[in-house]
């Protein structure tokens, strides 16, 4: 396919750059409304009917928290004790 392109670029040189132009132009009338059609949020992947999903509401309702973690902490215990 490469080998292909690249005697095409070589041998018929404006063609190539025509239909690249046309390219780059159809994207320029159609790209711009894409990002508002974009879910926003960060939920576009997760099931809200899910296990997880009803169990992180559950937690919320029942401690008024958010069950998401908010803060990871690596420590060091001095002895053997687990942290």
């Amino acid at each position: 396919m490469f080998r292909t392109l690249a005697h095409l670029a070589n041998t018929r040189p404006w063609r190539v750059l025509i239909v690249a132009v046309a390219g780059f132009a159809l994207v320029g009338i159609w790209g711009p409304p894409v990002p508002g059609l974009l879910s926003n949020g960060n939920d576009s992947f997760v099931d809200p009917g899910s296990a997880s999903i009803r169990a992180t509401q559950t937690i919320e309702r029942a401690t008024g928290q958010c069950a998401q973690p908010s803060i990871v902490a690596v420590m060091e215990a001095d002895n053997s004790r687990v942290v």
